[in-house]
């Protein structure tokens, strides 16, 4: 059986994992990838957002895969490889509180997984706006920064090119050898990004304190609406909503169901709110996931209800 090149994505809660993701699959559509999505929380949200024909996504859906390198973890990988043949690579979308370490670990260490899964690359995303409001308080932010091999540079014409400058010096300083992509003239250059090669490891992880891994105040919360939701009201009131809890709340994401039965793409970073229209298909309730500082569900329980239609 031939081997499986695997890159692993990494990258903090809302840089844009996904939507790279998906730029991937779509600037090779003839070939093959399988694709290992991991959500923080117990529901996948991200497998519904992925838009590439013919891409099988293998969901893990039993915890971080960094802490649960499980049972399910093993089947999934002994899936893949039955079809080896078929595939072009894996890709492995890591959560945005992953430490890569745990992740990158069995690839490394485990003789029959370096023979059929040569880890090719850890690619780490980074949103500049992202990076300078997390990277102080964040243990996990830095180490994934630590273990990349390649950082990509997303959302570089949502902020000042000073920021952009400014996030780029700093990587360069800490990484001097890890190399900065952004886009050009509208795309990434995928050539580099994806040329054959393997991963090296970290060079200088003794910069970063040694810690326990995912920051004890990490928590998510989970919910399903079975009731429409009235869209104008969820907008206006998503909007108040997130300028109080913005620095709690610093993810959400999912779809919401309203009266004709419409899904809608809902995800929020920070106080950033995106919502549209949906062509996939998914379950006729609502789901929304929320991660971020010692939330409490019943305030938020009671926000989301605000919003149903009456």
């Amino acid at each position: 059986m031939k081997p499986i090149p695997v890159t692993i994505l990494t990258g903090f809660l809302g840089a844009g994992k996904t939507t790279f993701l998906n730029e991937w699959l779509g600037q090779f559509p003839n070939q093959k990838w399988a694709n290992i999505e991991n959500e923080w929380g117990k529901v996948n949200i991200d497998q519904s957002f992925i838009q590439g024909e013919n891409q099988p996504i293998f969901p893990l859906t039993q915890g971080c895969i960094c802490c649960t390198l499980n049972e399910e973890f093993y089947q999934v990988l002994h899936e893949i490889h039955q079809h080896s043949d078929s595939w072009d690579g894996l890709l492995i979308e890591t959560t945005g509180v992953a430490d890569p370490a745990g992740v990158l670990s069995p690839f490394l260490i485990t003789p029959a997984l370096k023979e059929a899964f040569p880890l090719a690359r850890i690619i780490c995303i980074v949103d500049p706006a992202l990076w300078k409001q997390r990277v102080e308080e964040s243990l996990e932010i830095r180490k994934q920064a630590a273990y990349a091999s390649q950082f990509v540079l997303t959302k570089t014409d949502q902020v000042a090119p000073s920021l952009v400058e400014e996030v780029v010096h700093e990587l360069q300083t800490h990484f001097p050898d890890t190399p900065i992509f952004q886009r050009q003239k509208g795309s990434y250059p995928w050539e580099m990004l994806v040329k054959p090669t393997f991963y090296q490891g970290p060079e200088n992880l003794d910069q970063w304190p040694n810690k326990d891994h995912h920051t004890t105040f990490f928590s998510s919360l989970s919910f399903r609406l079975e009731q429409p939701v009235d869209l104008n009201t969820f907008r206006w009131r998503l909007a108040g909503f997130l300028t109080f809890q913005a620095q709690d709340v610093w993810r959400m994401k999912g779809w919401v169901i309203d009266q004709q039965g419409q899904p809608w793409r809902v995800q929020t970073v920070g106080n950033q709110v995106q919502i549209e229209k949906m062509d996939q298909q998914v379950p006729p309730f609502s789901v929304l996931v929320l991660i971020g500082k010692n939330l409490q569900r019943p305030g938020y329980e009671k926000f989301l209800k605000s919003c149903l239609l009456r």
